[in-house]
């Protein structure tokens, strides 16, 4: 599945710095990797929107039901459904991907 237009990938993440501050920032979501025949998602790949192209992977928490990961201290979540995003609600294969033409970046 080829999630088309910039608008569409476009989800939120909350950023937890080391001192405990919540932020919403904006991220291109890149890829969603999806169990195959379960439906459990497993990971995404995403770019934050307004920092320098800063590309990174969250794997699924099915405690939180939420994609998470740590980066330098700094904690990550999912804010967004990624059942939108999922390649088994048309399916098709277990890995949404955005389309190399039209990325918000080179990477």
């Amino acid at each position: 599945m080829i999630i088309k237009s910039l608008e569409e990938r476009i989800v939120n993440l909350t950023k937890v710095s080391t001192d405990n501050v919540q932020t919403t920032v904006e991220a291109e979501l890149r890829q969603l990797k999806m169990e195959r025949g379960s439906g459990i998602p497993k990971f995404v790949s995403v770019v934050l929107a307004k920092e320098d192209d800063f590309q990174f992977t969250m794997d699924w928490d099915a405690t939180m039901s939420k994609f998470s990961t740590t980066i330098d201290g700094i904690k990550w979540y999912s804010d967004f459904d990624y059942s939108l995003y999922s390649p088994q609600s048309l399916g098709t294969g277990a890995t949404a991907r955005a389309p190399r033409r039209g990325r918000n970046s080179p990477i």
